[in-house]
């Protein structure tokens, strides 16, 4: 049921009426914080030791978002709103010419609206890593003189990033990140594919009854798996081994469930003609199915390698000798070290340094990743 024009007025002055209340909300919610956040140096305490800063400061922020979402709000509601009065008190019938305009104007305030929100969004999400990556290239000194903090640096340096594999051993903490990562991922791969196979194109007694079982595990909290395989590492005496660290993680019945609805979507006749060639299963998986499933395979091994760099839960209750540990655990050392509450950019620099790696592998695969993903979820 088409709204009348009246229903239409109606809903845009209600728009100006909220966009109006956010802003005056924003306002407030401004000053409030304002007034609780004068303390500067305690404040970035607080984000240091708590890590989250005082309510002042939250309050900073959801005032300033509350008032850039009201000015929009109301702006767009106002635009909209004289152009319908204006629409109003036109000629009944409108030149083609006129729709046209019409109909740019509130694709172009859309546009405007959208761009505005993506744009605040991009700043909110994306301050964090600036702000990280500047107080790295901040000298000690230089860092513990500012009363109120810069957003800038006039006299950058590479000190910290020294500091970062001298103060701590984050070379051998990298080395061990990347051989739990590789070698997790590879026999992750493995298993998965088989599995993933079996359930999505061999036919056996039972497949469906044991598939719904597999997928039932995913219910069960990580927390109870996590305590069994702790018993059951410990009973196997291998704590502190990169085999205890590895062997929790080989499979993933989600990502079987995501590779077998990509097995799944590859043609029946496919491998009916491969079979009538002669063509054994081993060798159709390898020569059709994996080639043609390549973006979620991509996507699996890329989404797995930064699960194993972002490990800290099992890396941290299975290991205690540090030449074990891995890059999140070991900014866990840096943290409860005086190195790291002592020099806090010396600590940023090595979180940056653990960083880097995570994002340049996002920035290159995030397109294969966005295709695998929409892929694995369409059927047909």
């Amino acid at each position: 049921m088409r709204e009348s024009d009246s229903q239409k007025r109606t809903r845009f002055w209600e728009m100006i009426i909220v966009g109006a209340v956010l802003a005056v909300a924003g306002i407030g919610m401004l000053i409030y914080g304002i007034t609780k956040n004068n303390d500067v140096e305690a404040q970035l305490e607080s984000l240091l030791k708590y890590g989250h800063p005082d309510p002042g400061s939250i309050w900073l922020v959801i005032g300033i978002l509350a008032l850039v979402i009201g000015i929009g709000l109301a702006i767009a509601g106002f635009l909209i709103t004289k152009e319908r009065e204006e629409e109003s008190t036109a000629l009944p019938v409108r030149t083609f010419e006129q729709r046209e305009k019409a109909l740019r104007t509130r694709r172009i305030i859309g546009k405007v609206l959208t761009y505005l929100g993506l744009t605040l969004w991009a700043l909110v999400v994306l301050f964090p890593f600036y702000w990280m990556i500047l107080t790295s290239f901040k000298s000690s000194a230089v860092y513990n003189t500012e009363n109120i903090p810069k957003f800038y640096t006039l006299s950058p340096t590479f000190e910290n990033y020294v500091k970062a594999f001298t103060g701590v051993p984050l070379g051998q903490y990298f080395l061990n990140t990347l051989i739990f990562t590789v070698v997790t991922t590879a026999l992750m791969m493995v298993v998965i594919t088989f599995a993933a196979y079996a359930f999505g194109r061999l036919q056996f007694r039972g497949k469906n009854l044991l598939f719904t079982l597999f997928l039932s595990l995913m219910m069960i909290p990580n927390e109870l798996v996590i305590i069994t395989n702790f018993v059951t590492i410990t009973n196997l005496n291998l704590r502190n081994t990169f085999t205890g660290l590895i062997l929790p993680s080989i499979t993933s019945i989600f990502y079987i469930y995501l590779l077998k609805e990509n097995f799944e979507q590859v043609p029946d006749e496919l491998y009916k003609a491969a079979k009538m060639d002669g063509t054994s299963d081993l060798k159709y998986l390898f020569k059709v199915m994996l080639p043609i499933c390549r973006p979620t395979i991509v996507t699996i091994m890329i989404l797995k390698v930064i699960e194993c760099w972002n490990s800290y839960v099992w890396p941290r209750l299975i290991t205690d000798d540090p030449m074990h540990y891995l890059v999140s655990n070991g900014i866990q050392e840096i943290r409860q070290s005086g190195f790291g509450r002592e020099d806090v950019p010396a600590m940023m620099a090595a979180v940056v340094v653990i960083s880097v790696p995570l994002i340049v592998l996002f920035l290159v695969f995030h397109k294969k990743i966005m295709e695998g993903v929409s892929r694995g979820g369409t059927k047909g």
